[in-house]
């Protein structure tokens, strides 16, 4: 009875195999990842005209989808193309946005480029420069932390990431609350070697209510 089953379930997953479109799979994705999409962010319009383009397409093949819409208080996005720049080490030259640094969820907002040297952070704030934190603490304790580096003068924190599966860092759309500094997060690899280092970086973060779509 077991053997009979497993044999019947196998070759459902065998049929299924054997009737999977590889080209129209690509195809899909090739259109989800196209860049008038530009990542389809949560309160973006890529994210709108993915869901559209979703929609249409469930259609088109004899379906009828149903858009859901949620409500998220707040997200944040890129206003513009960030920057993550090296001087000096063995890491001298433009970092990879997503790569090799990606932006932080509790980021304050930067209008403008912020320089300083990179100091492992050791419990004693430096001005005039970034604070490269080894783990990050949380909740009030991270809040706290901020504080101590910015009343010393230093100009941001640094905090490390693991890159997911992909070898990519993961995009992080909400977090708790904003602190008063900027804080970018780099590769956990990569953060390691930029002690020494003058680091500046530009990651302008916007901040705003949004509704969320899927069919």
């Amino acid at each position: 009875m077991t053997e009979t089953a497993e044999t019947a379930t196998d070759g459902g997953l065998a049929d299924l195999a054997d009737r999977f479109d590889q080209d129209r799979a690509m195809a899909t994705l090739t259109a989800l990842c196209a860049e008038d999409l530009a990542g389809r962010g949560l309160g973006s319009p890529g994210h709108d005209l993915a869901s559209r383009w979703l929609v249409a397409h469930l259609t088109s093949i004899g379906l009828d989808p149903r858009s859901d819409t949620f409500e998220v208080p707040e997200v944040f996005r890129l206003a513009e193309a960030p920057s993550v720049t090296v001087d000096g080490g063995p890491l001298a030259g433009e970092l990879e946005h997503r790569r090799d640094y990606a932006e932080h969820p509790r980021s304050a907002r930067m209008d403008a480029p912020a320089a300083g040297t990179a100091v492992r952070w050791d419990g004693t704030p430096v001005a005039g420069a970034w604070a490269v934190l080894e783990r990050v603490p949380q909740g009030t304790a991270f809040v706290e932390l901020v504080d101590q580096v910015r009343a010393a003068g230093g100009v941001g924190l640094l905090t490390p990431q693991d890159p997911d599966g992909s070898g990519f860092l993961t995009k992080r759309t909400v977090g708790a609350g904003v602190v008063q500094l900027p804080v970018v997060a780099v590769r956990s690899d990569l953060l390691k070697q930029l002690a020494g280092s003058t680091v500046t970086a530009y990651v302008p973060l916007v901040r705003a209510a949004a509704t969320g779509a899927y069919p």
